[in-house]
């Protein structure tokens, strides 16, 4: 019995088709034993589903369902991720590979990423490790994203340096960590994106200038930019968490909306123990970054040993746009928008959709 079925039959959850598709992946897994895993760290942009196959029908046999897709070949098993562009109908995909020792996975990698050349998304792409904790284990999905995000100066202001360079002093910086601080709807998730963005970039510029001297891992980092994200309690206290940012290739860790595990270490909170540890302790995160966001109006209670010289970079107050920036930024992109609220406080979703933002009361009786 596979791993999978042992955990359907012990929770009594339903059979499924994907259930099935994943049953017969599972077999042919563990018949060919293959017990190495590897990553294409490209993603692919077609036309469609057949066009998909008529690529990789050259290189084996193509298993075709409609929950998935994968490819059979000497022993290896090609896996597809497949997303969808809803902008032009278009697909993505990404590839990743099940094998065993008789595989010359390092051969294949070159042999397959030439094939496949033409079809490489030449974008900026983010990969989101997104961990949460099961009952048992720490568990974690891949979302990849063709990462857009256009931010102008004019959305922070009180950024006086300008976006870019403020992010490039980060990046410089022997610092590990940047810890965002404002209410909600004040830019917080939307400049992480492009500091995300930000980096992917300037990485692959980097790595472009080293050319002959460029580390294996690196040579893969302008393809797709890895970060580990969570927003798990349960996450951030368990040692696995951190254990595996610093053993992986992600280069940037976000850990979003953490009040409570912000509070010092007096109070209990063990998780700043192993946050003080990954973010300054024996093991050297060498270009790892640490961001963290919070919707407290200060910082007066987070542990000062996170805040101290040489290991927080900064702690940036976000805040909402008064009216006279409200309409600066509404004039650079151009949008006509009724600036008339009575507190005089513009969120940034508010003037990017040109509307106003509105807060409702719900009521069961």
């Amino acid at each position: 019995m596979s791993k999978l079925q042992h955990m359907i039959q012990r929770t009594n959850l339903r059979e499924s088709v994907g259930h099935y598709f994943l049953f017969n992946l599972e077999k042919y897994i563990e018949d060919n034993n293959l017990k190495y895993y590897k990553d294409l760290k490209s993603l692919y942009k077609v036309k469609n589903l057949e066009e998909v196959q008529k690529i990789l029908s050259k290189f084996g046999k193509v298993v075709y369902t409609a929950i998935g897709m994968y490819v059979e070949i000497e022993n290896a098993i090609i896996l597809m991720d497949v997303s969808v562009d809803d902008e032009d109908s278009g697909l993505y995909v990404h590839l990743e590979f099940f094998f065993n020792e008789y595989f010359d996975i390092k051969v294949k990698e070159e042999y397959f990423t030439k094939e496949l050349e033409e079809f490489e998304c030449k974008e900026t792409i983010t990969r989101v490790l997104w961990q949460f904790k099961t009952k048992e284990y720490i568990d974690s999905v891949s979302i990849y994203e063709v990462n857009t995000t256009e931010v102008h100066d004019e959305s922070y202001p009180y950024i006086k340096e300008g976006l870019d360079n403020y992010i490039q002093r980060f990046m410089d910086s022997d610092e590990t960590v940047l810890v965002m601080v404002g209410p909600a709807g004040t830019g917080k998730t939307k400049l992480i994106k492009y500091i995300m963005k930000y980096m992917a970039n300037k990485i692959e510029k980097v790595v472009k200038l080293m050319n002959d001297n460029i580390l294996a891992d690196d040579r893969f980092i302008r393809k797709i930019f890895s970060v580990a994200y969570s927003t798990s309690q349960e996450t951030y206290n368990d040692d696995e968490f951190f254990i595996d940012f610093v053993k992986s290739d992600n280069k940037l860790l976000i850990l979003e909306d953490i009040d409570y595990n912000l509070r010092a270490r007096t109070d209990g909170n063990t998780f700043m123990h192993k946050l003080l540890n990954a973010s300054d302790g024996i093991v050297e995160l060498k270009r790892k970054k640490i961001i963290i966001t919070t919707n407290l109006e200060n910082e007066q209670k987070t542990d000062k040993a996170l805040l101290r010289p040489g290991r927080t970079f900064d702690v940036l107050k976000t805040r909402h746009l008064n009216k006279e920036e409200a309409q600066i930024l509404a004039a650079k992109l151009g949008k006509e928008f009724n600036l008339n609220k009575a507190d005089g406080k513009y969120s940034l979703a508010e003037i990017y959709n040109c509307r106003e933002e509105k807060s409702y009361t719900m009521s069961f009786y």
